[in-house]
């Protein structure tokens, strides 16, 4: 799939095979790409300078999204890592983000969440 934004520029967004987006393209230049796992979950993001990793527990539940800026073949920094905690229930129980600090969540019952708590 393809549009054209100006009679000198296309963006292009390339698929693989089960129809999954693999690239974006602007001109003839890698926008952001994609790499997904078996099961087609997106395993790593490029943007640029910035490379994103998702990791996911057994159940398929995101457990990790680490963000990292940076150069190819150089260290990278890590710019924003999220952290996922979840219940026997499959309820979100705990976020932790490195700017945004933790956020606990609690539910009733039934499963419906009934307050969450930041502590930046």
């Amino acid at each position: 799939m393809w549009v054209l934004l100006f009679s000198w520029l296309t963006l292009r967004y390339l698929y693989y095979g089960s129809g999954h987006l693999q690239q974006i393209n602007l001109g003839r230049d890698v926008i952001s790409e994609f790499t997904r796992d078996h099961l087609h979950r997106e395993v790593q993001r490029s943007q640029g300078r910035l490379d994103t990793r998702r990791m996911y527990d057994r159940t398929g539940r995101l457990t990790r999204k680490l963000t990292c800026k940076g150069m190819r073949g150089v260290v990278p920094e890590t710019f924003i890592d999220r952290e996922y905690a979840y219940s026997g229930q499959d309820e979100l129980l705990k976020k932790r983000h490195s700017r945004q600090g933790v956020t606990d969540y609690f539910y009733d019952t039934t499963g419906r969440i009934t307050a969450c708590r930041n502590e930046a």
